[in-house]
């Protein structure tokens, strides 16, 4: 590797970061993050607890967990009876199995399947007795709320298509309880949703939502249509899916928070579009659906739960065309979204963040309207205190911003002190935000390279003023000696073309060093900082 000593006698002219690569936004790495706070924000599955009962419930009275944990021994009982032709004797094993099922501590799912029931359930299910119905749909809400193998028997037995059935029963508690479980068995596997979808279960969810029912009810379809719009591997049949827009569009103006927050999220799974062919056809369909004006006033609401997922959607939707990232911008999306980069929330921040280099990274009028609502400086206000995920996207801001290398965005930006941002950026381990600040470095230099200043008797870069007194030479020595060829290249070429340094000859045994043209190494290798931003 090469040495440096003298002046460059040429300059390299870099071009700039391309855009739809740029906005692209490192889709894969929010993935994992996106999924764990998806896991621990919103369930896939939940259970039905015996205290859960609806109103119009009439049936003998709920036992307490104790009474009913003492009746774990008479499962196989239970089961047997229910082959009876005695609808009592029936209905009270289903009553009781549903308790067991329900119960909070150890509830008995492997022994009620290892005994035979859920054959049995499945044909009860198609009974004419709607309270016997009821409590075998509520038996395998709950196992399938269990674990993988749980669900499995669930699906294994034939569930799955007479659940879909009862989306259509007269009778609205029947209703209610195959939601639910349909719900709890799509959120465990794309697999299990693929199929309920193929069942025509979508349409007949939908007719529910418009129903005059109760307020429980309408949360259950809810979060259900939430599982069936779930999941990236695969996405779920788009034309599909798509029909639940009219639905959302109302359930986002709903004045609960619960069935608000549920359709929040679904559209930030039906804007996720990973459709290979580029044309952008779902953030299309979303936008197009009416609920881009309510998400924005949505960015402000008080409660996370609804903030969060609006803020998905929100940045979904920036990912799309030039002229659908105006579209999001006419709608005065901006302001919410830089004031939330002081949420208190570390992933709202960093959602906000990611969701402005998505802007940063359009056209040269969007990477400027930035300027207009100041956040540039709330950016570099957030990111004096930020963990290292949400300064990374923040760097990712700076750098799609600079790309465009207009003059008015590279003077705001450096007169706000992100030069030294940048060089704070270049001591982390990630090489691809390590090339781009090495990017935006050079833009702003050769800006500076291309408008001197005279000041006194001499012509001044004054980027390349500012990246000496902000130690900049000592980092790039440091890059320097990376083992990566094009960090290496890019460093080089902005040390030769403004910082004064050129190749030294390999005999001096100064190798993986730049010297000044005066010959002295001036960088301390144990000045680094290990892959840390500080800031």
């Amino acid at each position: 590797m090469s040495t440096f000593r003298t002046k460059a006698a040429t300059k390299e002219n870099k071009g700039g970061i391309n855009a739809d690569a740029a906005r692209d936004k490192r889709i894969g790495q929010f993935t994992q993050v996106r999924q764990q706070e998806r896991a621990a924000t919103l369930e896939s599955r939940r259970r039905r607890g015996n205290n859960q009962l609806p109103d119009e419930y009439e049936d003998t009275p709920e036992f307490g967990e104790d009474e009913i944990e003492n009746d774990r021994p008479n499962i196989p009982i239970l089961v047997q009876n229910l082959h009876s032709n005695d609808q009592e004797v029936v209905h009270n094993a289903t009553f009781r199995l549903r308790q067991l099922v329900s119960l909070v501590k150890n509830p008995p799912f492997d022994e009620v399947i290892a005994q035979g029931a859920l054959p049995i359930l499945v044909k009860l299910l198609s009974g004419d007795n709607p309270k016997v119905v009821f409590e075998s749909a509520w038996c395998f809400t709950n196992i399938a709320s269990g674990n993988t193998s749980h669900t499995k028997q669930v699906v294994d037995c034939g569930a799955i298509p007479v659940l879909v059935e009862l989306l259509t029963s007269q009778d609205g508690l029947v209703r209610d309880q195959a939601v639910w479980a349909l719900g709890n068995i799509a959120g465990e596997s794309p697999v299990y949703r693929d199929f309920i979808l193929s069942l025509n279960a979508m349409p007949k969810l939908l007719a529910i939502a418009h129903k005059l029912i109760r307020l429980c009810m309408l949360r259950n379809v809810s979060w259900t249509l939430s599982n069936f719009c779930r999941g990236r591997n695969p996405q779920p049949d788009f034309e599909i899916v798509s029909q639940a827009f009219p639905t959302l569009h109302n359930m986002l103006n709903f004045r609960d928070d619960d069935v608000c927050a549920d359709a929040a999220w679904t559209l930030s799974f039906l804007s996720d579009d990973q459709s290979q062919s580029g044309d952008n056809h779902k953030i299309e369909m979303v936008l197009h659906s009416g609920v881009l004006g309510r998400l924005v006033i949505l960015l402000s609401h008080p409660n996370p739960n609804i903030k969060t997922p609006a803020l998905r959607t929100i940045g979904n939707l920036l990912t799309g065309s030039n002229f659908q990232l105006q579209v999001v911008l006419n709608a005065n999306v901006l302001p919410p979204l830089v004031s939330l980069l002081s949420n208190t929330r570390k992933g709202i921040r960093r959602e906000a963040a990611w969701a402005l280099s998505n802007v940063a990274a359009g056209t040269r009028p969007h990477a400027a309207a930035l300027i207009d609502v100041n956040a540039f400086h709330a950016l570099f206000l957030a990111a004096s205190h930020a963990e290292i995920p949400t300064k990374r996207e923040i760097a990712w801001v700076i750098c799609n911003a600079v790309s465009h290398r207009d003059p008015l965005i590279l003077e705001h930006i450096s007169g706000l002190g992100w030069i030294a941002g940048l060089l704070n950026f270049l001591q982390s381990n990630d090489v691809s935000l390590t090339l781009c600040c090495l990017d935006a470095l050079h833009h702003f230099l050769e800006h500076g390279a291309n408008n001197k200043e005279l000041i006194g008797d001499r012509e001044i870069n004054i980027y390349a003023e500012i990246v000496e007194r902000a130690g900049g030479d000592q980092v790039l020595q440091h890059l320097a000696q990376s083992d990566n060829p094009m960090v290496y290249h890019k460093v080089a070429t902005i040390m030769s073309s403004f910082l004064g340094y050129v190749p030294a000859d390999a005999e001096d045994g100064q190798d993986d060093q730049f010297q000044d043209q005066d010959g002295m190494v001036t960088f301390d290798a144990g000045a680094a900082q290990n892959g840390d931003y500080n800031f």
